[in-house]
């Protein structure tokens, strides 16, 4: 009479087991496509600062001195730590994206 039990322990534990991979699977694939995502948009963050040090070397060509970063502070209304932050990749943030995009004339 045991052996019918065991083997119903058995086929659940195999059914807890592949629900429980099922399970590790789905959040392992979600895991993955946040990683993705997070590096892309640390992938355009970086072609944005990009964009900007391009400005900055317009800026000084066409008016004989290099744009700093404490002049795009003064044009976004963000201190200066901050836009050094954002410059350094420390402190991704849209809203000083958006400012800086407006202050220099940049297409976002």
């Amino acid at each position: 009479m045991r052996k019918p039990l065991k083997k119903r322990n058995v086929g659940i534990y195999y059914v807890c087991s592949a629900t429980n991979i099922i399970i590790l699977f789905h959040v392992f694939v979600k895991c993955l496509l946040h990683k993705l995502c997070d590096l892309e948009v640390e992938i355009i963050y970086e072609l944005f600062r990009a964009e900007i040090d391009k400005a900055k070397m317009l800026y000084k060509q066409t008016n004989g001195r290099k744009l700093t970063n404490a002049d795009i502070a003064k044009r976004t209304g963000y201190s200066l730590s901050s836009i050094e932050a954002f410059m350094a990749g420390n402190r991704p943030s849209e809203n000083i994206a958006k400012q800086i995009a407006v202050a220099l004339n940049i297409e976002l």
